[in-house]
């Protein structure tokens, strides 16, 4: 299995998304920080793109998360810590 189909992959970068918008950045925002284009970010929370590790990680801090935030919803059988 592609780890983009993986639910907990999903849970992750719905979770990096959610934090993006609860802080009002914008895809584009994200982008020129990261000086890549918006369609990178964009592809990679609509799952059309995969994040390596090193992309998620600074996707996550400049969101304002550390990738520790993102490990209940990794480890194990990838169950929300916060349900």
């Amino acid at each position: 299995m592609k780890s983009i189909h993986d639910p907990r992959y999903r849970r992750a970068i719905n979770r990096i998304r959610e934090t993006r918008l609860a802080h009002g950045l914008r895809q584009a925002d994200v982008a020129r920080t990261l000086g890549v284009c918006r369609t990178m970010i964009s592809g990679i929370e609509t799952f059309e793109r995969r994040a390596d590790l090193l992309e998620t990680y600074v996707i996550a801090k400049v969101c304002g998360l550390r990738l520790s935030d993102l490990e209940p919803l990794l480890a194990g059988g990838g169950e929300d810590a916060r349900k």
